[in-house]
């Protein structure tokens, strides 16, 4: 038996036991350190001792000592207790579960929950090549690391481990549960482990736990509340996948589509694996745009570019439905801008030092509060030196941001001076608090204190704060030009005020200052962002070649720059050039957008095999789509694989029963392929149709259906 409790000091072969973590149904979890090396190390021990359950345990610990991977925990040891209780050593790892998080901070933002589930679903998509499903994963069994934010997959207990392949096999994947024996958490478990009548469990059990996951990070609610086992059971078998937007409305229409897809009951139709499902997540998030938190800043100045008045840039997007060409694409990566801030408290901040005022209006161009601080340092600061890598949701975690806004409270806390407050105020605006950004920075603009890097933070809160409060823009800009015209003057080298100010005047249409300041821009610092959103605004000023070439100097400075990769597609298309246009799109990050316009300039090129291909990649993200299918059909008809084009059409008529085209497709492979019983059968299809076809179409089918009962009556003579 396991003790109730473990006392310090106890020794557990070369461990050292030094508190309890957790106790469950099934077994403790110690914090230990090795006896001679002092290492951190985590201990589980088994209570259960019958023969399945300690299966279970043998089985984890082999699967994590087989398993390489960073977002897994690390195995070292493992062994029996003297009385026969087995114990597994493994990494220790301080931080919280998905459970608790949610708990205890509300519903993350969209961009938290694209990253934790994205570093899920790479983590799921390395264990099934390794032949090894979890079956069990649920909030409890993600954490989240503390000071780093690194996901772990943990508690592999329920994983069964298969021969590794190419692809699983309905047979393979059978043998993973028994008849009638239910294994998983109910309220994350999909139907087949309930019921083999849907079919296999496999690497879809995973993808459809990572709905339910999504589900749960955007409502903060399971997806199935059946209050009992078995009233959840019945639900995952029989309930239709809840729509998280019944919930919370400001959820993209595209996440929660996914979040259903993956929820979806038969396997087969969910994202095809948790890379699919990672894929689509990212795409969902950058097209759907991110409506609870701000877009990723790398590409926020060129959508404020955008923001006024557009660019006159056509739009690519609707090319899929109607198979014209659109020109540019005047749509960034991510196209919305940042909503209102959360509080520090919301995020999980510790409170302020001091409780500072808060000021709804614009920060005025010249500061009313006292001077609190002496003369700005010349010392290094403890953020990162470009402001857009803290608005940046790729380059840093939230966690990061956070431990940013700690470290410059303390500082502030030692020396109140205006660097340490431009910090603060910095940090705060990386984490999205307005609020108290602007309160900060109030205190490091006091007169006297001529400070650059202060004013050009301040500019930066109030053309946020412009966005945030639209009634109000003009005040809001019009503060924040002084500002960052005031940043320059004490600094004329300042290259990110250069960029504010640009990319203000641009909005504001003030030409010929936006020109001078993108130039001053790019002079002290080039980059592809730099490049890119000079072009777009030249592009609005109706100076085509110019936008081009500044799409271009970008991709020398950034291949993979997504701007520039579907800008210069869309002029290629207009200049008639469309192997280059999509050679462009090949090269741009997958996105549904961008597959879906580069299978309309496949099509127009007659590249068969690259429409098969990018159909299939589009088919993964929108599994629910009906026009990749069908396009992808009409490629292997045109290959003459007539064969081939019945798996497509299957898929499009399972989701679209009385699809017209679909079916007139699926009657011409069949007469290719002399199949006359079902052709028979869709051809009454066809002609039951409603609305009927024209009265071309109508004679066609009935002769074709004519000609199938001719076959069938006469086999050995043929068709006459």
């Amino acid at each position: 038996m396991i003790p109730e409790h473990f006392n310090a000091g106890l020794r557990i072969a070369n461990y050292v036991v030094e508190r309890e973590v957790a106790r469950g149904g099934q077994g403790v979890v110690l914090a230990a350190k090795h006896a001679s090396l002092g290492t951190p190390v985590a201990i589980k021990l088994l209570f259960e001792q019958d023969a399945e359950a300690s299966e279970r345990f043998l089985r984890e610990a082999k699967t994590l000592a087989r398993l390489q991977h960073p977002n897994l925990i690390r195995v070292s040891d493992l062994g029996r207790l003297s009385n026969g209780i087995p114990y597994l050593v493994m990494e220790f790892v301080s931080g919280q579960d998905l459970a608790n998080w949610v708990r205890t901070g509300g519903v993350p933002s969209l961009q938290a929950t694209a990253r934790v589930l994205g570093t899920l679903a790479g983590v799921l998509h390395y264990c099934h090549e390794q032949g090894v499903v979890h079956r069990d994963v649920k909030p409890q069994n993600v954490m989240l690391e503390e000071k780093t934010g690194r996901v772990l997959l943990v508690d592999f207990g329920l994983v069964k481990r298969q021969k590794i392949q190419a692809a699983w096999s309905t047979q393979d994947m059978r043998s993973l549960t028994e008849d009638g024996m239910i294994l998983g958490t109910p309220a994350f478990m999909a139907p087949e482990q309930a019921s083999n009548e849907f079919g296999p469990v496999g690497p879809a059990t995973d993808v459809y736990a990572l709905g339910g996951l999504l589900y749960f990070l955007l409502t903060g609610s399971r997806p199935f509340e059946g209050g009992s086992l078995v009233n959840s059971l019945v639900q995952v078998m029989e309930a239709p996948a809840p729509d998280p937007r019944d919930e919370d409305p400001a959820i993209p229409k595209r996440v929660a589509a996914l979040c259903q897809a993956a929820l979806a009951k038969a396997p087969a139709e969910r994202p095809e694996s948790a890379a699919a499902f990672a894929a689509a997540l990212k795409a969902a998030c950058e097209v759907g745009g991110a409506t609870r938190q701000s877009a990723p800043a790398r590409w926020l100045f060129a959508a404020v570019v955008l923001a006024l008045g557009g660019v006159g840039l056509s739009q690519n997007l609707g090319a899929f439905q109607s198979g014209a060409h659109s020109g540019l694409s005047s749509t960034p990566t991510i196209s919305e801008a940042p909503p209102v801030s959360q509080s520090s408290a919301a995020q999980g901040l510790p409170a302020p030092i001091t409780v500072l005022e808060q000021d709804p209006e614009p920060v005025p161009s010249a500061g009313e509060s006292p001077l609190v601080s002496p003369p700005p340092r010349a010392e290094a600061s403890v953020l990162p030196a470009n402001d857009m890598d803290l608005l940046d949701e790729t380059t840093f975690t939230p966690d990061q941001r956070a431990e940013f806004v700690v470290q410059a409270r303390d500082v502030v806390a030692k020396r109140p001076d205006a660097q340490s407050l431009t910090d603060l105020a910095r940090a705060y605006l990386g984490v999205g608090d307005l609020d108290l950004a602007r309160a900060t920075i109030k205190r490091a603009t006091s007169p006297g204190t001529d400070y650059p890097a202060a004013y050009r933070v301040r500019g930066m809160i109030n053309t946020r704060s412009a966005l945030k409060a639209p009634s109000t823009l003009g005040l809001y800009e019009r503060a924040a030009l002084k500002d960052f015209t005031r940043a320059l003057e004490l600094d004329p080298g300042d290259w990110q005020a250069l960029r504010e100010r640009a990319v203000l005047h641009s909005k504001l249409k003030k030409e010929t200052e936006a020109e001078v300041d993108f130039a001053a821009w790019i002079e002290a610092r080039p980059s592809a962002l730099a490049y890119t959103s000079r072009a777009f605004f030249e592009e609005r000023r109706g100076r085509r070649a110019a936008a081009k070439a500044d799409f271009e100097r970008a991709l020398e400075l950034e291949a993979d720059d997504p701007n520039a990769l579907q800008n210069l597609s869309g002029i290629a298309q207009s200049e008639g050039r469309l192997r280059q246009a999509s050679d462009y799109l090949k090269l741009t990050p997958t996105s549904a957008p961008t597959l879906k316009t580069q299978i309309n300039l496949l099509v127009k090129l007659k590249d068969h095999q690259r429409v098969i291909e990018t159909c299939l990649l589009l088919e993964a993200l929108e599994p629910k789509g009906t026009k990749a299918p069908l396009k992808r059909a009409l490629a292997h008809q045109s290959l003459g694989r007539y064969e081939a084009s019945r798996a497509p059409l299957d898929r499009l008529l399972a989701l679209q029963p009385e699809h017209k085209e679909g079916l007139m497709r699926l009657a011409v492979a069949l007469i290719e392929l002399k199949e006359w019983a079902l052709l028979v059968e869709v051809c009454d299809r066809i002609l039951a149709l409603q609305p009927p076809l024209d009265e071309q179409g109508l004679r066609r089918f009935k002769e074709a259906r004519a000609r199938a009962v001719n076959a069938l009556e006469r086999p050995t003579q043929g068709p006459r």
